[in-house]
């Protein structure tokens, strides 16, 4: 069966090259890919294109490993070293922090940041403050900060990341203060705004008049005068295409500041196909493939085609855990279904021991991490005794009771393609059988998948009643990670927590600016999530794999799973 699998897997990959015009070879079956088209570029595989690459709209990994190509922040997190430092990027150097007092309870804060002189646009517009303004009140516009924004519109969903809890704007002001000099005014202190800067939020794009009030659709990106034409930003690559399906192509920005990249163009090919898409990188028809599947990890080893770095220390800080909607299904079912699941098979066999198990809502190398607390293991007996303390199962003896009983149905819901995710649909239906619980088959294309997590399309949340989905870093501190996935107030929260504990510490954790006081609030905080809550059932982060092509230099495989392209180079043999 395998073999059989892997054979359509490569019938699939020769329609897609074809069809995107990455080159004439297949697999080294037919004719190779003429030197000089691409000695040069990058092909790296995905498994899907972008769903959004609007800066002030994007939330999703696809979308992000192309803005990021394109796009620059005043400050940016230098993946390429192992610690991942906080570094100046558009800004000349970090902001000086000063504060002024309202009243005897209020303080505001002022963040003014001096901006490089050497930076121009793509299109050979120069960046300067007023572009930086320009960027953050249209953030403000799409969060309708001032109740512009037209009823038919629906705000930007990152609009959590730049309020308090209370909705009280992060931002006050924006203001210019000469043609390089910026500063922010912030309705209080936020300690981690710095950090916020490093966001694809807080990119800076070049100012157009009819951008300020529309949105970049991805839809339109090739049109011709489309929105495409006008994703203009600083960065080392220059956006060219995006064919929906097929690939998204940018050519290296030779104005940019630095210097311009080594490689002349980046071509990302959309392979879905798991298998697919890992035969295309031990064909060379790819050339980069992030996080290929641990099933091929031998076969790359093995290859003279391709380099696989393996990494295991640090652990990547992505999270994946299994949502469980906790509108729909309250914590006593939670907390059965948690202590149903086999996680050492999870970890040991669909991911073959290339990761490790996730112990709390906040990853090791985030601050204020901790795996103290007991998380629920794969305990039979435990979860059947919780069953029964609601009434189910009382007077079962033996196994085939359970197996052959249903006391409750609840879907499913992956993104086709994603083969750990669909292999889960298997595992979750044999381990909750165990206490009585049916699980249907839920699985959605990328797009529905992400109208159902971003509550975009009815029945959105609702919709879902189990699910699995990972969460990369947006910046290192916890509140990235539990205030966006877990806050009443958030737009990330598909979990639908309302849990008024958790409320609480989470609010405390973003007012607290003593980094002690800061601990215990994240070390309670965490207790609470493991041991008793159980919003969701806590997955895992995977060993840091990426695969390459030999004589491609330069990538800066990382914990946080950030694609950059501009280190890389390719060295001749």
């Amino acid at each position: 069966m395998e073999m059989e699998k892997k054979n359509l897997a490569i019938i699939i990959l020769a329609v897609v090259l074809v069809v995107s015009g990455v080159g004439n070879i297949i697999l080294g079956v037919l004719v190779s890919v003429p030197q000089a088209a691409s000695q040069n570029t990058i092909i790296a595989g995905e498994m899907y294109g972008p769903d959004n690459l609007d800066p002030h709209e994007l939330w999703e990994s696809a979308g992000f490993n192309i803005d990021q190509q394109i796009y620059e922040g005043l400050y940016r997190y230098a993946i390429e070293d192992s610690d991942i430092p906080l570094v100046p990027q558009l800004a000349s150097a970090i902001g000086n922090w000063s504060y002024a007092s309202v009243d005897p309870e209020h303080s505001i804060a002022n963040l003014t940041i001096a901006l490089r002189h050497d930076v121009t646009f793509h299109d050979g517009t120069p960046f300067t403050a007023a572009a930086v303004k320009w960027s953050f009140d249209r953030l403000a516009y799409w969060m309708n900060v001032t109740g512009d924004l037209p009823a038919t519109e629906t705000v930007a969903q990152i609009e959590s990341l730049y309020r308090w809890p209370d909705w009280t704007p992060v931002i006050n002001e924006t203001v210019v203060v000469d043609d390089y000099t910026v500063k922010f005014v912030l309705n209080r202190p936020y300690g981690v705004f710095d950090a916020l800067l490093c966001f694809s939020g807080s990119f800076i794009m070049k100012p157009i008049d009819a951008q300020l009030h529309s949105r970049i659709q991805v839809s339109q990106a090739c049109a011709p005068g489309g929105s495409g034409d006008q994703i203009i930003g600083t960065g080392p690559f220059i956006f060219e295409s995006y064919r929906a399906g097929v690939e998204t192509r940018m050519k290296r920005n030779d104005d940019y500041y630095l210097e311009p990249a080594a490689v002349e163009r980046v071509v990302i090919t959309i392979i879905q196909d798991a298998d697919a898409r890992n035969n295309a990188m031990l064909a060379g028809d790819i050339n980069l493939l992030e996080s290929p599947h641990p099933s091929f990890y031998d076969e790359m080893r093995a290859s003279t085609k391709v380099n696989l770095v393996e990494v295991d220390s640090p652990a990547s800080s992505i999270t994946q855990y299994l949502g469980f909607n906790n509108k729909l299904i309250n914590k006593t079912w939670r907390q059965a279904m948690s202590w149903a699941i086999n996680y050492s098979y999870m970890i040991n066999e669909l991911l073959e021991g290339y990761a490790l198990r996730l112990e709390s809502a906040i990853p090791m190398g985030i601050a204020y991490a901790n795996y103290s607390s007991h998380e629920a293991v794969y305990n039979v007996t435990k979860a059947r005794q919780i069953m029964q303390s609601m009434g189910f199962g009382t007077t079962f003896t033996t196994d085939t009771q359970w197996q052959g009983a249903t006391f409750r149905s609840v879907n499913y819901t992956y993104n086709i393609g994603n083969k750990f995710r669909e292999d889960m649909l298997i595992l979750l239906q044999q381990n909750l059988a165990n206490i009585g619980i049916k699980v249907t088959d839920n699985g959605q294309e990328w797009t529905p998948y992400l109208d159902l997590v971003y509550n975009r399309t009815a029945p959105g949340y609702d919709g879902l009643e189990l699910w699995f989905i990972g969460w990369i870093p947006d910046y290192n501190d916890p509140s990235n990670y539990v205030n966006s996935l877990m806050s009443n107030v958030s737009s990330g929260n598909a979990a639908q927590i309302n849990d008024p504990t958790l409320e609480g510490l989470l609010r405390a954790g973003l007012v607290e600016t003593n980094t002690t006081l800061r601990a215990q609030i994240y070390n309670e905080m965490q207790q609470y999530l493991c041991e008793d809550l159980m919003p969701w059932a806590w997955g895992y982060s995977s060993l840091n794999r990426d695969a390459f092509a030999p004589n491609l230099k330069g990538f800066p495989t990382n914990p946080w799973g950030y694609v950059y392209f501009y280190p890389c180079y390719f060295v001749v043999d």
